[in-house]
């Protein structure tokens, strides 16, 4: 038997969009059904409806973005899903969550790996 004979794809495992340089294994811990990568420039209302992911996660800071311009996009285009930063070593996680989460109080917003 071929490994993808047997394979069913779990529809309820959350379809995950990652953008900017986020590490695989970030992802992988959430273990989604599909990862789809796009650079900040690529994510659009229109791409959000398209891809329709579940969660999204980004490195706070990325390159030409950060984490508050992202989560000012996903709320224009109505994203319902869940958004997450991953911050590496943070020394104060709870300064950003405070801060994305007072401008944008409707988008459910939280730190990768950070204490609550």
């Amino acid at each position: 038997m071929r490994p993808d004979e047997d394979f069913r794809q779990d529809e309820t495992a959350p379809r995950v969009l990652t953008v900017g340089d986020v590490a695989a294994d970030q992802a992988a811990d959430i273990a989604p059904r599909e990862v789809i990568h796009a650079d900040f420039a690529d994510v659009s209302a229109a791409a959000l409806e398209r891809w329709a992911p579940d969660i999204v996660i980004s490195p706070l800071v990325g390159e030409g973005f950060d984490c508050l311009d992202l989560a000012n996009l996903l709320t224009e285009a109505g994203f319902a899903g869940r958004y997450l930063g991953a911050a590496g070593s943070l020394p104060k996680p709870a300064v950003v969550r405070r801060e994305v989460r007072a401008c944008y109080p409707d988008l459910d917003f939280d730190i990768l790996g950070a204490a609550p």
